[in-house]
């Protein structure tokens, strides 16, 4: 299928990069690797590819480039349920973004944090990385992610006991996600309105 081919051509490019000792491409074609390997829940894979990763990235000094293997870090322990590990990474790597100054990338590295925290039952935590997130987005016009996340902030409503506004705020998100035509964020709506429902007693 599309995954085998693009997972096919992505180790090609490492392979290629390997050779000719651009190091800086190498990791960010190791990055995308991790990610697809993950996704196909190849996690041996994947951590010998971080693990390659990882030295390049030190010895390179890009703060922009640590902070994206520190992500691919945290959604590797993340989905190998070593959620501490994760959070750690996780944090790094907003630590890199915010050092470099990115808006976007910033963003989305809080994203991720959010969403392990709702996934721990983690309201505080989940509600501050997810109002950051939100403001980087709708700032810079990312209408898609910033419902995404938005989604966080209702599920932190109803987890601290009020349903009610926390399936309006969802109905919202939901009506925005159909009118920008983002499957993405209509999907990310649906597990929100899921943990929300089991939450308030309804599954």
């Amino acid at each position: 299928g599309d995954g085998d081919a693009a997972l096919a051509a992505t180790t090609k490019a490492a392979q290629k990069l390997r050779l000719t000792g651009n190091r800086a491409q190498l990791v960010r074609v190791l990055v995308n690797l991790v990610t697809a390997r993950v996704e196909r829940g190849e996690f041996l894979q994947a951590e010998a590819t971080i693990a390659e990763a990882e030295p390049l990235v030190r010895e390179l000094g890009s703060e922009a480039l640590q902070g994206a293997v520190f992500q691919a870090r945290g959604y590797l322990e993340e989905q190998r349920g070593n959620i501490d590990t994760a959070r750690v990474s996780y944090r790094a790597a907003i630590a890199s973004a915010r050092e470099v100054g990115s808006p976007a990338v910033l963003g989305m590295y809080l994203h991720d944090l959010a969403w392990l925290e709702v996934s721990e039952e983690s309201p505080d935590a989940a509600e501050a990385a997810a109002r950051e997130a939100v403001e980087l987005y709708e700032r810079g016009g990312d209408e898609r992610s910033a419902i995404e996340v938005e989604a966080v902030l209702a599920w932190v409503e109803a987890k601290r006991g009020n349903a009610a506004p926390a399936r309006r705020q969802l109905a919202r998100l939901a009506t925005r996600a159909a009118e920008g035509g983002s499957d993405s964020a209509r999907f990310v709506v649906l597990v929100a309105e899921a943990r929300v429902a089991e939450l308030a007693g309804d599954l």
